[in-house]
Order: structure tokens, then sequence, then C-alpha cells
């Protein structure tokens, strides 16, 4: 996603955040950028930017569950199912 979208990627952190409590399904926060930063704001603005980060968590999701998909069709053929 921060190749497709040409921002830098901070990473994967876990905590517990306020938004997420009490979800009862899978759930991922995604931070894209910080209105209190300048740059960051004018990327949030911009149509054509929002459009962007939109199919790069789409496309990311996307390759996920096939990964996972893959994942467990060769764990399944392993076992011998």
């Amino acid at each position: 996603m921060s190749e497709r979208l040409g921002i830098e990627n901070r990473g994967t952190k876990q905590a517990n955040f306020h938004v997420l409590h009490g979800a009862q399904m899978p759930a991922v926060l995604v931070e894209l950028g910080f209105v209190s930063n300048s740059k960051d704001d004018a990327k949030l603005r911009n149509s054509a930017v929002q459009r962007k980060m939109a199919d790069a968590i789409y496309t990311s999701l996307v390759q996920y569950y096939q990964r996972r998909k893959d994942a467990l069709a060769a764990q399944a053929g392993k076992s011998g199912r």
C-alpha cells in the first residue's frame, strides 16, 4: 500500500484501541494519515488520493484473503484431506 500511495510505511502495530472495543468480528484500523499534519491533511482532502487509498485497502484485503485461502488449501493437501 505504501508503494502504491507513495506514503511512508510506519509498520504494523497492535494496541487496545477504544474504537475496536466490543467488536463482534475481526476488525482492522487503518491509519492513512493525520489531519494534524498539513501534508497528510492535503492528501486526505484530495478525492483522487481518497480513491487510491480505498483501492489500495480493497486490493490489500483481496490479496490477504487469497494468501489465506492458498495457505489453508496447502495445509489441507499436506494432511491428506
